[in-house]
């Protein structure tokens, strides 16, 4: 939470909130969330299971706004393939938040930690899947990022892709996994959040994009490839979920 504060009153005093809104929106959302975690665990710890399993389907919705973020400024000179992902990206959303949701009303042994470890391992993985994409765009065309972006990227990219990782060991292994679970997770949050604080201290964003024709990726290329990438993207998603 310290970690977390910083970075928001950092933000605030450089005045790079708002060059960054979702990201810092995003951050805020989860601060709130721990503050109240820490409040119910000290004052009213009978009712800290439910109110962790209530809280945490929150917190996996709003990290859709940092990949929103990313996408919004790594692909900002390209509006047009900007518009198409975050679409896409919404669109897959979707389709994962109402395929659990319908499951889990539909089958019989329904609970909320069960519920929400299930839904939070789907969207992580979507999650890890866009930003994958993500960078696939801006290596293939070499589109180039600033340090506050790349900071950003690195900083979820090593979260979700632990969530992702151990969520998976934890529906194979089973509730044996806990203990490890938990520590691995709150390890790797921390290294996110310094990741942050280092790559956020002060404001260097993205460099300018030449507009000369023959230079920076095509226009049409880019919005043609990256569609083309997350189209494939979701009908791969798609097949699973049939499966």
């Amino acid at each position: 939470m310290f970690l977390e504060g910083t970075i928001l009153f950092r933000g605030a005093a450089r005045k790079m909130a708002p060059k960054y809104p979702l990201f810092y929106a995003y951050l805020a959302v989860v601060l709130a969330v721990d503050l109240a975690r820490y409040s119910v665990l000290r004052f009213q710890p009978s009712a800290w299971t439910t109110f962790y399993w209530s809280t945490q389907l929150l917190s996996v919705f709003v990290g859709y706004a940092v990949i929103l973020e990313i996408l919004k400024q790594a692909l900002d000179p390209y509006r047009g393939a900007e518009r198409v992902c975050r679409y896409l990206v919404l669109g897959v959303f979707a389709a994962v938040f109402a395929f659990v949701g319908f499951r889990s009303i539909a089958g019989s042994n329904w609970s909320p930690a069960a519920t929400t470890l299930e839904f939070e391992r789907d969207l992580r993985a979507v999650q890890v899947l866009v930003l994958m994409a993500i960078l696939f765009v801006i290596f293939y065309f070499r589109i180039a990022i600033g340090r506050n972006l790349k900071g950003i990227i690195l900083g979820y990219g090593l979260f979700i892709g632990m969530s992702v990782m151990n969520l998976a060991l934890r529906s194979y292994v089973g509730i044996r996994f806990d203990a490890i679970w938990e520590l691995v997770m709150s390890y790797s949050y921390v290294a996110s959040l310094v990741v942050w604080t280092v790559a956020l201290w002060t404001y260097q964003p993205n460099p300018g994009v030449d507009s000369s024709p023959r230079s920076g990726p095509d226009y049409d290329g880019l919005a043609s490839s990256t569609r083309g990438a997350l189209d494939a993207m979701r009908s791969h998603l798609g097949r699973g979920a049939r499966s």
